[in-house]
C-alpha cells in the first residue's frame, strides 16, 4: 500500500512552511500516524540565533581590545602621549582637555543614572494598565534648556581665555624668533624667518626664549611633535 506523508516545519505559532510531500510504502494492516507537529524553534532560526551570539561576542571582543589600545596610548609616561606635555602651551591645552573630559564625565553619570532610576522605578508591573499619556512638562523642558547652556557657558569660557592668550603670546614671541615648519611625505622642513636658514626634521631654538612656531603643510595632514 503506497500512501502519501506530510511533513511540517514550524516556525512559529501563526507561520508555517510549505509542506514538502514524501512518499513512503506502508505495509498492510500497518495504521498510519499523523506527524506530530513541533512547538520548538526551526533548525534555521537555531542556526540564525548560534550566528548572532558568535558575532556579538566577536564585537564586544573588538571593542575592547580597540578601548584597550586607546587607554594604551594615553598613559602619560610614554614617549608618543598625548598627555605628555613639555611646554606651557602643551600644559594649558591639556588643562582644558581634562575640565571638558571631567564635565562631560559628570554629564554621562547624571543621565545614566536618571535613564537607570526612571526605568525602575516608573516600569510597568503587572495587573497594570497603560499609564496616564502626558504631552510635554514645561518645568522639565525649561530644565533642561538651562542645564546645557550653563555645562558650554562653563568649558566655553576657559577655552576662549586660553586661546586669545595663547595668540596673544604667540605674536609676542614672533618679535624674538620665528620658526616655519613645513610637513612633506616623508620629512619636515625647518626655516627661520630672517635667517638664511634651512634645516630638515630638527629645530633649533634658544633656551629660555619664547618663540612662534608656524606649522604648513605642502601635501597631506601631519602630525608635529
Amino acid at each position: 500500500m503506497l500512501c502519501f506523508r506530510l511533513k511540517f516545519d514550524c516556525y512559529g505559532k501563526h507561520k508555517w512552511r510549505r509542506p514538502e510531500t514524501r512518499l513512503s510504502a506502508t505495509p498492510p494492516g500497518r495504521k498510519i500516524q499523523a506527524p506530530s507537529v513541533g512547538t520548538g524553534a526551526s533548525p534555521d532560526r537555531v542556526m540564525h540565533k548560534g550566528i548572532s551570539n558568535r558575532v556579538r561576542g566577536f564585537s564586544l571582543l573588538a571593542i575592547f581590545l580597540v578601548a584597550l589600545a586607546a587607554l594604551a596610548a594615553c598613559t602619560p609616561d610614554h614617549p608618543q602621549s598625548t598627555f605628555g606635555t613639555a611646554g606651557p602651551v602643551a600644559e594649558s591645552q591639556k588643562d582644558i582637555f581634562a575640565l571638558i573630559f571631567w564635565v562631560a564625565m559628570a554629564v554621562l553619570f547624571v543621565v545614566e543614572a536618571a535613564i537607570i532610576f526612571i526605568a525602575l522605578k516608573y516600569r510597568r508591573r503587572k495587573a497594570e494598565g497603560f499609564p496616564e499619556q502626558m504631552h510635554g512638562n514645561n518645568r522639565l523642558e525649561v530644565a533642561w534648556t538651562i542645564a546645557p547652556a550653563i555645562v558650554l557657558a562653563v568649558i566655553a569660557i576657559p577655552t576662549i581665555n586660553m586661546i586669545f592668550r595663547l595668540d596673544r603670546e604667540a605674536t609676542e614671541a614672533a618679535a624674538n624668533l620665528e620658526v616655519v615648519v613645513t610637513g612633506h611625505q616623508w620629512w619636515w622642513e625647518i626655516q627661520y624667518t630672517g635667517e638664511d636658514v634651512v634645516t630638515a626634521n630638527e629645530v633649533h631654538i634658544p633656551i629660555a626664549t619664547p618663540v612662534r612656531i608656524v606649522l604648513n603643510s605642502e601635501d597631506v595632514i601631519h602630525s608635529f611633535w
